[in-house]
């Protein structure tokens, strides 16, 4: 149960990332138009993006590339390990990335608060409140903590015990 909320939580926050990722080349495209075809360009878009989108795509995209294996990763030894060894190196893996998005978000986390607390604004065009992107690396940081907490505890159990109770990632060659 926890395993299917946590995916579904995941492609949730993608399909934002990925509508985010529309939404940018909507106003990119829609900017160059006002900009050189009326002389009038959108004022607020390169700050939205900036502050907002950007976020949006790295920091909710983020969880699910990573439990679907989409993101880089360097491969030239795993290839010599056993089975057993693997799973000690993605436990490790995960232990880094736990570690990691962990300090991100409890440093991001305490800014929000502040950020809330304040009524934060960023002056631009419009004054832009800055809780909205730090929300959102939380929102991303909780999910890969969460991830990271399953895959070391199964991939802990897989080298434990010999049984794989979490699939490997594929060696290269075997796609």
């Amino acid at each position: 149960m926890p395993e299917k909320l946590l995916r579904d939580a995941e492609r949730v926050v993608a399909c934002i990332s990925g509508a985010v990722m529309i939404l940018i080349m909507c106003i990119v495209v829609s900017d160059v138009i006002m900009r050189y075809v009326f002389n009038m360009p959108w004022p607020w878009a390169y700050d939205v993006i900036t502050l907002y989108f950007m976020v949006a795509i790295f920091y909710l995209g983020f969880p699910l590339a990573n439990t679907q294996r989409a993101n880089i990763s360097v491969d030239l030894l795993v290839h010599y390990f056993n089975p057993r060894f693997r799973h000690v190196v993605e436990l490790l893996s995960g232990v880094i990335a736990f570690v990691v998005f962990l300090s991100i978000g409890w440093i991001i986390n305490e800014n929000l608060v502040k950020e809330i607390e304040t009524n934060e604004l960023l002056p631009g065009y419009y004054d832009y409140p800055t809780f909205i992107a730090s929300l959102m690396m939380v929102t991303g940081s909780v999910l890969m903590c969460l991830r990271s907490l399953m895959q070391v505890g199964l991939h802990g159990a897989s080298a434990y015990s010999g049984k794989d109770y979490i699939a490997l990632p594929k060696l290269p060659g075997e796609e």
